[in-house]
């Protein structure tokens, strides 16, 4: 068509789709410079340069003629997309995991691919995969995901753990029926409780367990940008810990303050854009945050978003919480199959959801309304797990009636804590005590 000495070939086309729901097209090429092939990806906005090209190609590809070069080009390129574009395939890609709405049709998107029915060509973020343990069948998995209740001796605290896991990959899904999930869980205990090793194995299913890792002594801002990143997901924020000045201590307790905002009310909060700071995207929360601490100090209004399990030095049992360690693909298998199990099921999760929400939630007296909510939404993600199993051939009944117990066992304890006079003057006390010796 032109002389030149490059050739292009469109191979596939992305649609990337963004946490706003705003769509934008890339398109892959090959271009072939006497047989050597060089891969390149342009957004459709500049197509029509040939600046990508010779980036591409390190400045090796060119027109012999380069009179009327830009109308060489894009007669070039629009030629061969005209050619292919029936013929390639168009792959959709979610910049943001987590359950999607595609025309009617819910899907959990990760960066492996979709979970859902017809999923071909239908991925999710790439940062953020759900792995799987090869060769580990689907009831084996879901029997090795109840074995988690005896990582803490007190069953009932791991129990409220993998409710929580459970509930953080539907969140959205509780959101779509009108209950999200309006609480922070917190693991506090003291030096050699255990108390990361055990968030870690209960949060970070994704990526093999090899996640990001958060802590408090990231920024304010650099904890709030990493909240869209979790959708139906759990954020881990490790080491809320004393700080060594009271200024210090301000902003740590600011830090843990705006996370239990923005969770426990699903506030969005606005951040830097990086072309204009007149139009600031927001840090949406489709997720749930799980922290680790020492305390946690707060008004009343904070510790009501907050439900906490304590842990005492020696209270993990090691031999379980190192097998899961030592096996992390564990639990992500038995998430991926659960996960399918309600996108195939989705009109029944759903009404299930919904329902015994409101029912478990009516059924309970706290004192303090969001748990009342809590405990209602824990207990139906229960069922929903039970039904699931129950689908494998497992005959959990008895089990999930203990699991539910638990849940508002631990919702009960967090309700008198915040009641009790003395145990609130008893936060102020050791957090006085740990302040202290820190300056020591």
């Amino acid at each position: 068509m032109y002389e030149r000495n490059f050739e292009l070939e469109l191979l596939h086309i992305l649609q990337k789709v963004n946490s706003n729901n705003a769509e934008k097209f890339v398109y892959c090429f090959q271009i072939d410079i006497s047989g050597e092939k060089f891969m390149a990806e342009v957004d459709e906005d500049k197509l029509e340069s040939f600046e990508w090209v010779k980036r591409a190609t390190h400045g090796r590809a060119m027109f012999l003629k380069k009179k009327a070069l830009d109308e060489q080009f894009y007669q070039l390129v629009h030629f061969e997309i005209e050619r292919k574009l029936v013929l390639v395939p168009v792959l959709k890609i979610y910049m943001q995991n987590g359950w999607k709405n595609m025309d009617g049709v819910w899907r959990y998107v990760e960066g492996t691919g979709a979970i859902g029915p017809n999923c071909t060509n239908v991925y999710g973020n790439a940062e953020q995969k759900l792995l799987t343990s090869k060769g580990m069948l689907e009831m084996h998995a879901a029997i090795e995901f109840c074995e988690m209740r005896h990582i803490i001796k007190d069953v009932r605290k791991s129990e409220f753990l993998m409710a929580f896991i459970c509930g953080s990959v539907l969140e959205t899904l509780m959101e779509e029926v009108g209950y999200p999930i309006r609480f922070v869980t917190a693991i506090v205990g003291t030096t050699n409780s255990m108390k990361t090793s055990c968030a870690k194995v209960f949060s970070q299913f994704l990526n093999g367990g090899n996640d990001v890792e958060l802590t408090f002594a990231s920024t304010k801002g650099g904890l709030e940008t990493f909240v869209p990143k979790y959708s139906d997901a759990i954020l881990l924020v490790d080491d809320f810990m004393p700080a060594d000045s009271k200024a210090e201590m301000n902003y740590q307790t600011l830090k843990l303050k705006s996370l239990l905002r923005m969770y426990g009310d699903r506030v969005a909060t606005s951040r830097m854009a990086g072309d204009s700071i007149s139009r600031r995207p927001l840090n949406e929360v489709h997720g749930t945050c799980l922290i680790t601490g020492e305390i946690l100090p707060g008004i009343r209004s904070s510790q009501t978003r907050v439900l906490q399990i304590s842990l005492k030095p020696g209270e993990v049992d090691t031999e379980y919480l190192g097998y899961f360690q030592k096996y992390p693909l564990t639990l992500p298998t038995f998430l991926r199959g659960f996960i399918a199990y309600v996108a195939g099921n989705i009109d029944n999760c759903l009404r299930l959801l919904k329902d015994h929400t409101e029912f478990y939630r009516k059924a309970t007296n706290f004192s303090i309304p969001r748990y009342n909510e809590a405990a209602g939404q824990l207990r139906a993600v229960i069922d929903v797990v039970y039904e699931y199993l129950e689908t494998l051939g497992l005959d959990y009944e008895k089990f999930c009636k203990e699991w539910a117990a638990s849940i508002c066992s631990i919702i009960e304890e967090n309700d008198q804590n915040l009641e009790d006079e003395n145990y609130k003057l008893q936060l102020d006390e050791i957090l006085l005590f740990n302040f202290n010796i820190s300056r020591i």
